[in-house]
């Protein structure tokens, strides 16, 4: 009777090795993207304009330099670091992946347009410096948010920046865009007058201007 009892106790505690084993990986590689977000280790940019500028310049160099990598990793810190928990702190349960998916299809978006702005439209490699406002309180949009976009919990801290982008060869173009400021860093939180969640789709004959 020992024995048996001995034998389940091991077994029990093998059991739940195991499942501590299993869990690990997904632990490991959820705190690896939380910190692969985070604002270089010893340093956060300030809350306003010139912080984001400053954000901006490891990004905008990275592009001048056509390295993937580089881009890949200064992007990230525009993006926000436990979606998870973000936006489930703002937005029911049942929106939440929804927007997640949404989300990371606008930041993939974002991350691609610069190359394309500058490079087909611009035709310049040249490098790029950010240069943020506050958008014109006095600005009345035309743009209707979309009706059927899911509602916030509570208020979201959204802020937005008129971003004209300047090259070293006089090329320039700009844009309105969202963010949120968590742990030291400014979130990309989409282009135009709303942030994406909110955010109509533009018709694809519609100018660039209409989102502002």
């Amino acid at each position: 009777m020992n024995a048996v009892c001995k034998n389940r106790s091991n077994l029990k505690r093998a059991l739940f090795t195991l499942a501590l084993l299993a869990a690990l990986p997904l632990a490991l590689a959820q705190r690896a993207e939380s910190q692969s977000n985070s604002a270089p280790a010893g340093m956060s940019f300030s809350h306003d304009a010139r912080g984001l500028e400053k954000q901006y310049e490891p990004l905008l160099k990275a592009y001048s330099k056509g390295d993937d990598e580089a881009i890949d990793k200064e992007f990230s810190v525009f993006l926000i670091p436990d979606e998870d928990k973000w936006f489930s702190s703002y937005f029911d349960a049942a929106d939440v992946n929804q927007l997640k998916q949404t989300y990371q299809t606008k930041a993939d978006a974002y991350k691609r347009s610069f190359v394309n702005i500058t490079t087909k439209v611009l035709h310049t490699s040249s490098r790029f410096h950010a240069h943020c406002t506050p958008p014109d309180p006095n600005h009345q949009t035309k743009v209707q948010p979309r009706p059927d976009a899911p509602k916030p919990t509570r208020d979201v801290p959204v802020e937005q920046f008129h971003i004209e982008f300047r090259s070293d060869d006089g090329k320039k173009f700009s844009q309105r865009a969202n963010f949120v400021y968590v742990d030291g860093a400014f979130r990309y939180l989409g282009n135009g007058a709303y942030p994406f969640w909110s955010m109509p789709e533009r018709p694809k004959k519609t100018p660039p201007e209409a989102e502002n």
